[in-house]
């Protein structure tokens, strides 16, 4: 759903017509509630209609939501008893890549 709302931003970015800005920004408000973005967020950045604001948030989310895919990777292995080291650089490369590769966003 974040790559929706990364696909909307650009489309934002290039709209001509406020009919079709309009239906975008419905559009971007829908897939933020899918997210489950708080409503108090979706309302700021729908009323302020500012592309920068929603792309700027869109780019947290993202990095929050990768983030949160690490740690849930660590945490399978941890619960598994896998054991590594911090500088284990190849199981960590490992996790980085199938993160990238899972889609999250």
């Amino acid at each position: 759903m974040l790559g929706k709302l990364g696909d909307l931003v650009g489309e934002l970015y290039l709209a001509e017509t406020e009919k079709k800005k309009n239906q975008l920004w419905q559009r971007a408000q829908k897939a933020m509630e899918k997210l489950n973005i708080p409503q108090a967020i979706i309302n700021h950045i729908t009323e302020q209609q500012d592309v920068e604001i929603l792309a700027k948030n869109l780019q947290d989310w993202h990095n929050s939501s990768r983030k949160k895919t690490i740690e849930t990777y660590l945490n399978i292995l941890q619960n598994h008893k896998f054991h590594f080291f911090r500088n284990d650089s190849f199981l960590l490369t490992s996790i980085l890549f199938t993160v990238s590769r899972s889609g999250t966003g």
